[in-house]
């Protein structure tokens, strides 16, 4: 929810410090969008999917740190689940407490799918590493503060007008002044890497970064990454450890297949039609 404020406060009064430069840069990173569309994406069946947490596709493992490299790829060819996968495992409890093995100190969760037809936000890097920043400046409110002092002039107004337009560069700055000065954990989902409509190693290269600064120093990241088969990915993302959707659901999809046939035997049968 967009935060409005009806206020006009000088850049001398307390209140504009302490109140309306953190809600303003908050307000400024959130893409409603991207909850909306997470919440849209087709939710798991009965028990289907539960086998991302068995050992045949290492996903515990890697959740509780015992694979070296940060990234986990699910791939596979169009509408064959991905997106649902995605969305179970962010939003599964068992994800939080094998990430606890990893490390006890608590994980900021960021879930990002991009929309190829989506608003600009939606489908370009920039809009990425906004829903991360804003996701780790909720869950961390303390480092709001280190922005702010690191962006003086781009927090310098009064008034009603709280837009704030982040560039890349900006975004860029602001993540890596955040991982090199503070110690806490990462946890992204980024969905849909294909449908980002930039420059594909651009994409790749940012998320390097990220990989770059994986246990140095205080902090900790597991990302979880999701797109088709394209060869560009195949070139970066072929020695992460993961798995292609299409070669597990096969059993799932007969369940449900199983499980509407008998739905519909009962429904025939306390339900007939009428002659």
């Amino acid at each position: 929810m967009s935060i409005s404020l009806k206020v006009e406060l000088s850049n001398q009064d307390p209140r504009y410090t302490k109140y309306l430069q953190p809600l303003a840069c908050l307000n400024s990173l959130k893409i409603p969008e991207n909850e909306a569309l997470i919440e849209s994406v087709e939710p798991t069946h009965g028990d289907t999917y539960q086998w991302i947490f068995q050992d045949t596709v290492g996903f515990e493992d890697w959740l509780r740190g015992r694979i070296q490299r940060p990234f986990y790829w699910i791939r596979g060819k169009p509408a064959s689940g991905k997106s649902t996968a995605m969305k179970m495992a962010l939003q599964h409890s068992r994800t939080r407490l094998l990430l606890h093995e990893y490390s006890d100190e608590p994980w900021i969760f960021a879930g990002f799918f991009f929309h190829n037809r989506g608003n600009d936000r939606q489908k370009s890097v920039t809009g990425l590493l906004q829903e991360i920043l804003h996701q780790i400046l909720c869950e961390r409110k303390s480092f709001i503060r280190g922005l702010l002092h690191h962006y003086p002039k781009r927090f310098n107004f009064s008034g009603p007008s709280l837009q704030i337009e982040w560039t890349l560069s900006d975004v860029k700055a602001a993540l890596e002044l955040l991982v090199t000065k503070n110690s806490f954990n990462l946890c992204l989902f980024i969905d849909a890497l294909d449908k980002h409509a930039g420059n594909y190693h651009d994409l790749l290269s940012i998320l390097k970064v990220f990989e770059n600064h994986d246990e140095v120093g205080n902090f900790r990241l597991r990302a979880c990454l999701a797109s088709r088969l394209a060869n560009i990915f195949q070139q970066h993302l072929r020695q992460c450890l993961g798995f292609s959707i299409q070669d597990h659901t096969v059993p799932d999809i007969k369940g449900i297949h199983v499980d509407c046939r008998v739905r519909g035997y009962i429904w025939a049968f306390f339900y007939p039609l009428s002659p």
